[in-house]
This record gives structure tokens, sequence and C-alpha cells, in this order.
């Protein structure tokens, strides 16, 4: 059966998509262990939750509520088709609201990142009060797509290449969420809007009681934001996302310059760490691994991600040891065939190795 392929830039929307560098265009193993509409990340009906392995089925991995740069903001405004209703509705309460509402785009409160940082990496997938707004709990779908920002396309619980897929859709997440920082910050200014802050997160210790309270700013803070726009926040949205359409694709190279070239080049290596079809000749057992016997004769294995395991036999999880990285994959299979037994497919080995079970000696930390 032939592998499931996606270009790169295949879930984004059309506005930035068309903009993203040609290598974007290219075919990449489709993350079809990742599944949206049944979740991958739900319990058994009737397993447990306790070790933490499964999410909710009313949250799933919407853990996680997006900043909207403001020409993403106006695609949606802009867009009028029955699909987006819902999610037009809930921006509009919210720039009605004037919380998180900036010139830069629609961002999330500074409370929600005060409990997010302090809570996520416990609670991710299973907290109601972190779940995404724009999430749509009667169908488990997103009310927004696809006016999704850069992590929503490429953050996947589990990858087919599993560490490599990982590296990979993390390095194409950081350029496009420059080149939507950077297009955000080029539409303010080409707008004349009196400042453009990049996001919620801007580091700051100082948190005011009305974004404690997630309500409404003052109003002189908002007058200090907006300017000229005051009053015209739907507007503002509406025309930067026309600024954007009628960019080029060399207009945001120029743009994002040599920062782009860097996050490009990023790309460029992990697609082809990513399409490496061999292991590396020389393998050592992992010395991390997370080890829960499930029975006789079969263990779950968790190397690179506690949402990626891997279920082995005793006979696979025997043979990791045999790996120290002082012999190679070959001299390893040579002596097992000579003592008569099973010798590992060199597409066992590079499973193990993506699932990083098996590791490369001295990049233990990779």
């Amino acid at each position: 059966m032939s592998e499931s392929k996606q270009r790169i830039s295949a879930n984004l929307p059309g506005v930035i998509a068309r903009l993203m560098p040609a290598l974007f265009s290219r075919f990449v193993p489709r993350e079809t262990d990742a599944a949206c509409a049944s979740c991958s990340m739900w319990p058994p009906r009737s397993g447990e939750r306790s070790d933490g392995l499964f999410f909710s089925p009313e949250i799933k991995c919407c853990t996680y509520l997006p900043n909207l740069p403001n020409f993403l903001v106006g695609g949606l405004l802009e867009d009028d088709s029955q699909s987006a209703a819902q999610g037009r509705q809930r921006l509009e309460a919210q720039i009605e609201n004037r919380s998180g509402v900036t010139p830069w785009g629609i961002c999330r409160s500074e409370r929600y990142d005060l409990l997010y940082n302090g809570a996520a990496r416990h609670v991710f997938g299973r907290s109601k009060v972190l779940r995404c707004p724009y999430y749509e709990e009667t169908t488990g779908s997103c009310t927004i797509r696809p006016w999704w920002i850069s992590i929503c396309h490429t953050w996947f619980c589990k990858h087919v290449t599993g560490k490599d897929g990982l590296v990979f859709w993390t390095a194409v997440r950081r350029h496009i969420s420059q080149a939507e920082t950077v297009l955000a910050q080029y539409c303010a200014w080409k707008l004349g809007a009196p400042i453009a802050p990049q996001s919620a997160d801007s580091g700051s210790s100082t948190i005011r009681s009305d974004q404690l309270d997630e309500v409404a700013p003052p109003i002189e803070t908002h007058l200090a934001s907006w300017g000229k726009w005051t009053g015209q926040e739907r507007a503002f949205y509406r025309r930067s996302y026309q600024v954007v359409e009628n960019l080029t694709r060399l207009d945001l190279e120029r743009l994002m310059g040599f920062t782009g070239m860097q996050l490009l080049d990023d790309v460029k290596r992990c697609l082809a760490r990513l399409r490496m079809r061999h292991p590396p000749a020389l393998l050592k057992r992992a010395t991390y691994i997370g080890v829960t016997k499930l029975g006789d004769d079969s263990y779950r294995l968790t190397g690179y991600s506690p949402y990626d395991p891997m279920i082995v036999t005793k006979a696979i999880y025997d043979l990791l040891d045999e790996f120290d990285g002082r012999r190679t994959n070959q001299s390893i299979c040579a002596a097992r065939r000579q003592r008569k037994a099973s010798v590992p497919s060199p597409q066992l080995l590079l499973n193990l190795y993506r699932m990083r079970l098996l590791i490369e000696p001295g990049r233990e930390s990779e």
C-alpha cells in the first residue's frame, strides 16, 4: 500500500499558502495517525485515563487559544460561507467586547497565558478551563477553520515518522509563524495603526485588573492602541486581509529577510531527514524509554513523546538491549543470523529509530 501524502502547505489558509516558498508545495507523509474526527488520543471504551496517555473526548488537543493575526481575522470576517458563520459570530462578539482586540490581531488574554503556562503540561487535552473558545463541543470541530494559525495546522499528537515528523512540522510551524507575525506587523504599519504588538505573550510581568478579569480595557488604552481606527476595528481587519491578498511571494520573502532564510533552511534540513529510508548504521538503546508491561508478550514503550507510544512484542523489547552503540547494525544482525535468531528488518530498525527507542550514540539529547 502506498504511503498517504500531502503538500506541506495543504491545510493553510489560501491567503498565506500562496505566499509560502516553492518548497512548501512538496509532498510529505500525511499524519494519518492524528485524526481529528476520530481522535486517536481518546481512551478505550472500558479503559482508564489515570496514566495520562489519553485526552478527554470533549476537549481533545484544543487545549490552546491561538492569537489570530489581523489579516486572518479579516479573512474570516470576509468569509460569508455558512460553515464560517459561527466562527464569525464568536469573533464579532470578542471585537465588541474589545478584550484582546489589537491592531496586530485578536490575542488571548494574559489570564489565559498565566493558566496555560502554569498548567498545560499537566492537563493538556483534559482541562475545560483551557479549552479553545472557538471549539464547538456538539460537533467536536473548530468554528474558525480554515482560518487557523500555524500551530493549529502543524501540531500532531502522533507522527507516522516519529521524532523526525515532530521536528519537521515544528520547523514548518516556526517559518509560518514568523510569516504571520511579519505580515500582521506590515498590515498595521501599512494602515497607519499606532501600535502593533506581536501577540499577547509580550513577556510583561504586569497585568492590569481588566486583563485578569478578561473584560474590555479602559477606553483610554483602546484609543491609544487604535488611534484613527477606533470604532472601525472590523474595517481595519478586513483591510488587513486585502493588504495581504495583494502581496506576492517575493514581497513576503523581503519582509521576512534573513530570519526567513534561516527558518527556511531549517525546514529543508528537516525535510531531508524526514525522507530518510535507512536508519543510522550505529544505534544504541535509549536510556529514557518509558516501559509498561501489557501482558506476557507485549510492552508499551514511550520514546520521543508520551502521546505516541509504540506497542512491541517481548522479542522486540529484548532486541533493544543488543544495540549498545559500539557494534554496527550489520554486525548485530550477522551475529543473530549466526545463532539462528530472528533478524530485524531494516524497516523495523528505522521505525524503532524514528520513535527514538533506538538512538545514535552521542545524540541522546536530540
